[in-house]
């Protein structure tokens, strides 16, 4: 009777001494980052609170820091960790990542989230714990070997030696599999030659999906490694011998198959719902269990699903929009009702039902984030022309037939349509005064708001709140007695700046004002007699800052080219 450790790489990671696991990690940020410039620091003479790093030293590095804890990490060990941190610092890195060589406890986690919060605004500290560490080595065995060899059993290193295949290269390895794949085709076609086969194999990865559009596609059948997937290779002998299936459904399942048939929508049979099951394909999954164990998705060909070139025209008369050459791919048809979706013009994702008595309905989905401000105006126009007008027509352009028109929508536009219209035209208005590429957030904040309120203002010249304003003033010639009453007391100034003295950012777009002429009815000259004396005494040419202090509102203007300035 022999023990094996239940978790061996966690015990021996415990057990390595700092040198050895700054080494260890290494390696696994090496291989887990390919193909970036990683560099460990001999810390003998001192490693300035870095282990390893990748970038510039004096230029914004990514720091990792190591440090091997076998006994957790405590207020000594929490005290060793603030002190590599402060002496990182002093490279400006823009992310610090801290290395353990075993697991933090609750304490301990919270200790840590304190110190990311109490640094986030300087840097972003990430960590990676010993169970991280295991987890890369479970998947990084040329690793895991040289620093802990033998510590688990490798189930593929047992199979090459039964296979005699662990002296091949991985060429030859993969030209053996690719043989033994081809083999194993031949003996699916040679069940079935009617059809062509694609088999696929997956580590680490989830099943393909059965709602994955895949032109041809018959069948695909999955135990979550393998997936084989049925394609048609003899139009004419499937179409004298169809593939069929056989199958018996109860409960819920009955009233899925009835849906199925009318809409074209898939349905899925859950395990209890199939009762019997025999296909031309049972050759590719053979029997493993009661028939209660296997769902069975079901659902239109993709072979049958067409796109059609259509015109959108939402709303009527002069208010109408129009998208030109829109494709409509039908996603699914049934006996009373067809489903199209479109793809590319809107910003986005129309759905379009269309019944056999007549009706249909219009929906959109997805998000227009990432979509052109000029893009999502035009479809939140054409919202609002069609639910006005109650009017929608979709226009088979190839058939020069109208698979949609209708003339009485019902519902009405959502509550928050009103607000992201109004933000849509002012952004749009930014946009083309400025001329700047705009894209919608996911969600607009409140930054984003206050900077599109500040740049309308200065597009409509609309006064601003000012406390300071400093410029340079350059002498051009002797001051005269009016100007000099002017600077000591109170008067109205004209000044334009190259562009607005913050550069607003809007949508994530950093948005150059261009110049923008100051008109300041009433403001003061911070320390008066000093600027009246420079402009008395100093030779034309010299310059001086010139503070003033307005005493209203201020009108700011953005003056673009083919406009002109204020009077």
């Amino acid at each position: 009777m022999f023990f094996v450790p239940v978790h061996p790489l966690y015990q021996r990671l415990k057990e390595l001494d700092s040198d050895t696991f700054e080494k260890l990690c290494f390696h696994l940020v090496q291989a887990r980052f390919p193909g970036t410039e990683i560099r460990h620091v001999d810390g003998a003479a001192g490693d300035e609170g870095i282990d390893l790093f990748q970038g510039l030293l004096d230029g914004g590095p990514t720091i990792w820091q190591c440090k091997s804890f076998p006994n957790g990490v405590g207020k000594h060990q929490r005290e060793q960790i603030r002190t590599s941190l402060k002496r990182a610092l002093r490279h400006v890195p823009l992310r610090w990542v801290l290395c353990l060589s075993v697991d933090m406890n609750a304490s301990a986690h919270r200790w840590f989230q304190c110190l990311q919060d109490s640094y986030a605004s300087r840097l972003n500290i990430q960590l990676m714990q010993g169970s991280e560490i295991v987890q890369e080595l479970l998947y990084r065995g040329a690793i895991r070997e040289m620093f802990f060899p033998h510590a688990v059993l490798d189930v593929a290193e047992f199979r090459d030696t039964v296979a005699k295949t662990r002296r091949m290269s991985t060429e030859e390895l993969a030209a053996l599999n690719a043989g033994n794949i081809d083999q194993y085709l031949r003996r699916l076609e040679a069940a079935d030659a009617r059809f062509a086969y694609a088999v696929t194999y997956r580590r680490n990865l989830e099943p393909p999906s059965a709602a994955r559009k895949v032109p041809g596609l018959i069948a695909s059948i999955s135990d979550g490694t393998k997936t084989i997937d049925v394609f048609a290779r003899d139009a004419k002998a499937l179409k004298l011998n169809p593939p069929k299936a056989h199958f018996t459904v109860t409960g819920a399942g009955v009233e899925k198959m009835s849906e199925l048939i009318r809409s074209g929508r898939q349905q899925v049979i859950e395990p209890g719902e199939l009762l019997a099951y025999t296909s031309d394909f049972e050759f590719l999954a053979p029997p493993r269990g009661p028939i209660q164990s296997a769902k069975l998705m079901i659902g239109p060909a993709g072979s049958a699903l067409t796109s059609r070139l259509t015109r959108l025209t939402f709303g009527s008369g002069a208010d109408a929009v129009v998208y030109e050459c829109v494709k409509l791919a039908r996603t699914r048809h049934g006996q009373e009702e067809a489903e199209f979706e479109s793809s590319g013009a809107l910003p986005l994702r129309m759905s379009l039902i269309v019944r056999l008595s007549g009706t249909g309905s219009v929906h959109f989905g997805g998000s227009w984030a990432g979509s052109d401000v000029r893009a999502v105006r035009k479809l939140t126009g054409a919202l609002k022309a069609m639910y006005s007008s109650q009017e929608l027509e979709v226009y088979d352009l190839e058939s020069s037939v109208a698979l949609l028109r209708s003339h009485g929508i019902s519902g009405a536009l959502p509550d928050w349509f009103s607000a992201y219209d109004a933000l849509l035209d002012d952004a749009v208005r930014v946009a083309d005064f400025y001329e700047v590429d705009l894209k919608m957030p996911e969600t607009p904040t409140a930054t984003d708001l206050e900077s599109l309120a500040l740049l309308n203002c200065l597009i409509d010249g609309l006064p601003l709140a000012a406390e300071n304003i400093t410029c340079t003033l350059i002498k051009r010639a002797n001051i005269g007695d009016g100007q000099e009453e002017s600077i000591l007391g109170v008067g109205s100034y004209l000044l334009t700046f190259p562009e607005y003295s913050v550069r607003p950012v809007l949508f994530g777009v950093p948005v150059c004002t261009g110049p923008v002429v100051y008109q300041i009815p009433r403001a003061s000259v911070e320390n008066p007699e000093a600027v009246c004396r420079f402009l008395r005494t100093a030779a034309a040419g010299e310059d001086i800052t010139l503070v003033l202090r307005p005493i209203c509102p201020v009108e700011a203007r953005a003056v673009r080219a083919g406009n002109s300035l204020p009077g």
